[in-house]
């Protein structure tokens, strides 16, 4: 779930909060929906976001290494250089990043779900739906969502 820090339209838009949960805590339980805890891997490049997830999820301890997977409660978090988030980055090196992380650990993968905070609004039976079609899937898949706002 990618969470960049930088945005220049609507300052610190990803800890703007709906309903008492920041856009990235929102992104966090919305996967929490899909997949195991261990699974979740928070990309960002901003400590402000770090730090409200750890005070909103309770994590008490951690240690970010730049550019690398790390340990963060019971997720992961991508804590990103600047060449993975400025306004011109596309969130496919990002995913690549990531992706290319997880493989040099010798950890397999065969989903990807990108669920982005500045798109908060996920009903719970789209969740279980995307859920359900992961689990049930065979070969390689692409589910994308959209709503009317």
């Amino acid at each position: 779930m990618p969470a960049r820090g930088g945005s220049k339209g609507l300052i610190n838009k990803n800890l703007t909060e709906v309903h008492g949960k920041t856009l990235t805590n929102r992104s966090i339980t919305h996967a929490r929906q899909i997949v195991d805890d261990k699974q979740i891997i928070l990309s960002t490049d901003s400590e402000d976001i770090v730090l409200e997830a750890a005070k909103f999820f309770k994590i008490k301890s951690y240690d970010l290494k730049l550019n690398n997977l790390s340990d963060f409660g019971p997720f992961k978090v991508h804590f990103r250089d600047s060449s993975l988030s400025s306004d011109n980055s596309l969130i496919s090196e990002v995913i690549f990043s990531v992706r290319n992380l997880i493989l040099s650990a010798g950890k397999s993968l065969n989903v990807i779900c990108l669920l982005q905070p500045t798109s908060p609004f996920r009903s719970s039976k789209d969740l279980s739906l995307f859920k359900k079609i992961v689990e049930t899937s065979s070969t390689n898949s692409s589910v994308v969502s959209v709503c009317s706002v």
